[in-house]
């Protein structure tokens, strides 16, 4: 069984996410990835109700993880009604989303709340939510969510008039209220996605002639196509569906050996750029490869201005740690030599990523993969390359930055389909080096970081 070449990939027919601004959303660092059979419930108002429709924010999201995480099977359940304020989602907490076994809730509420204030005859103010109770009913509806064990994510509400300049007639009110979730956010311990910040940011950036609607909303309120998408993209970063492309984008792939072929007619650079150039080609996005033979991480520290940040990227995949314990050899007296100890290897990917998030590239951390690909986990290097692995892990988790877990995809893979426990010959050529079908694996699960996800190539009998 051999897997179609680089040409074929590229003309397959592929879905892309479409690529969204991405915003700064005060997300927590480090998203938690997605489950199989995860469920996650939009609970809102209007806005929310609108996320359906075919240009709707919850739509952009149910592609994208059709697209790119189809495998985990997971479900988005629509629960905005039009209207609602916080004491109306309490009202329908349990109908709407507790009886529906949420894994994942996002609340994105608070404009009404605001915008249904309304001066009276009598000089006094009715039709909103009091801010006591506004605030109140978020902690109440958080506990309950909590308590039957689902992660919460709470959005601060977006905008009621979209003028640059800070003019709109509620935002000091609007401001006010989204403290309040913030507030509330860090009391109770729960993930933060601060849209109303994000929407800020967006028009201080775009909205040049201080215009009250037609940037990201309709009316000043409802969101158009562009902020579904950017709603869409904030979200997406909170659930780990990793960033999408933009104009311009320079991807730099920084390793060893492995990194260095990936570049050749087979590698998986080459399979990326063909995918992007056939999918993305308007976004003009360019792929570096930047991998050298024997390199460990000590050696990506001392090229990293030169090979990296020298070249201006926007994105970086670091694939590195198979020599950091591969060059490992015993020594005469018994003692242990060549390769690199754990200590460096944590401080020393700390410090690469350290130095790309001050120069503004988003990074992408894999794990080191196989140095043999017997499945039942008796490779000699297997026990001190998961330890390796577990350093990278903590280490993406520590900087909040991206993890692409290659090993684990490695042993899954090896496990489903190395049923005569080889060697090598499944995904690489000596154990460590990847053949077209290990390039492939690793071609398919970064285009998934990038947020481009090719449809399922089938193997072909020669």
């Amino acid at each position: 069984m051999l897997i179609r070449t680089a040409a074929v990939l590229a003309a397959l027919v592929l879905t892309t996410v479409t690529p969204i601004m991405a915003a700064d959303t005060g997300a927590a660092a480090g998203a938690a990835a997605l489950k199989k059979g995860d469920r996650i419930v939009f609970l809102g108002d209007s806005i929310t109700a609108g996320g359906g429709g075919a240009t709707g924010y919850i739509t952009f999201i149910k592609s994208a993880l059709e697209a790119n995480a189809k495998d985990l099977g997971v479900k988005t359940l629509n629960a905005g009604i039009s209207g609602n304020k916080v004491p109306d989602l309490q009202r329908r907490l349990e109908k709407d989303v507790l009886s529906k076994d949420p894994t994942i809730v996002f609340i994105y509420i608070g404009i009404n709340d605001v915008w249904h204030w309304k001066k009276q005859a009598d000089g006094s103010m009715a039709g909103g939510t009091p801010k006591d109770a506004y605030e109140a009913g978020l902690k109440d509806i958080i506990g309950k969510i909590k308590e039957a064990g689902a992660r919460v994510i709470l959005c601060t509400p977006g905008t009621i008039g979209e003028k640059a300049d800070g003019s709109n007639e509620r935002d000091p009110m609007l401001e006010e209220y989204a403290a309040i979730s913030r507030g509330v956010a860090k009391d109770y311990g729960v993930e933060l996605l601060d849209l109303r910040k994000a929407f800020i940011d967006y028009e201080k950036a775009n909205n040049k002639g201080n215009q009250p609607n037609g940037i990201l909303t309709g009316d000043g309120v409802h969101l158009n196509k562009e902020g579904n998408k950017l709603v869409a993209e904030a979200m997406l970063k909170v659930l780990g569906v990793g960033p999408s492309l933009k104009k311009g984008d320079r991807i730099v792939f920084l390793g060893d050996s492995i990194t260095a072929a990936g570049v050749g007619p087979d590698g998986y650079i080459t399979l990326i750029k063909n995918v992007l150039d056939a999918n993305a080609k308007d976004l003009g996005v360019e792929t570096i490869g930047a991998g050298i033979s024997g390199n460990k991480v000590p050696d990506l520290q001392r090229r990293l201005e030169r090979d990296v940040l020298g070249k201006s990227p926007t994105i970086v995949f670091i694939y590195i740690g198979i020599n950091d314990v591969w060059h490992w050899k015993k020594q005469a007296n018994g003692g242990m030599t060549g390769g690199t100890p754990k200590d460096k290897y944590e401080a020393g990917l700390k410090e690469i990523l350290g130095k790309m998030k001050a120069a503004g590239a988003k990074a992408v951390l894999c794990t080191p993969t196989v140095i043999g690909e017997k499945a039942d986990g008796s490779n000699e290097r297997d026990p001190m390359l998961e330890e390796y692995a577990a350093i990278s892990r903590a280490v993406a988790k520590d900087c909040g930055v991206q993890l692409l877990d290659l090993r684990q995809i490695f042993i899954d893979y090896e496990k489903a389909n190395n049923k005569g426990n080889q060697p090598n010959g499944i995904l690489t050529g000596d154990g460590v080096h990847l053949n077209k079908e290990g390039n492939k694996l690793v071609a398919e699960a970064m285009l998934k970081a990038l947020g481009v996800a090719p449809a399922p190539i089938a193997a072909e009998k020669k």
